[in-house]
């Protein structure tokens, strides 16, 4: 990802909320249809910054684990 990501700061301002779901919204369905697994996409563009994070929330979500039929995980 050439050292690009999705700019962090302060969660107060106007539609910052918003914005931010837009982003990660668009960064999972880019990588689902690049048919790049959703982590590992935010691994490269956190690696600098909240790489612990990354990896705390998947491990905590389950990340990789089977769902049963008709489930998905985000």
């Amino acid at each position: 990802m050439n050292g690009w990501g999705p700019p962090t700061g302060a969660w107060r301002s106007v539609d910052e909320m918003n914005n931010g779901f837009a982003i990660g919204s668009i960064l999972d369905e880019m990588a689902v249809a690049a048919g790049v697994d959703v982590v590992e996409v935010y691994r490269e563009l956190y690696a600098d910054q909240l790489l612990p994070v990354v990896e705390l929330a998947a491990e905590k979500a389950g990340w990789g684990s089977a769902l049963p039929e008709g489930w998905g995980a985000g």
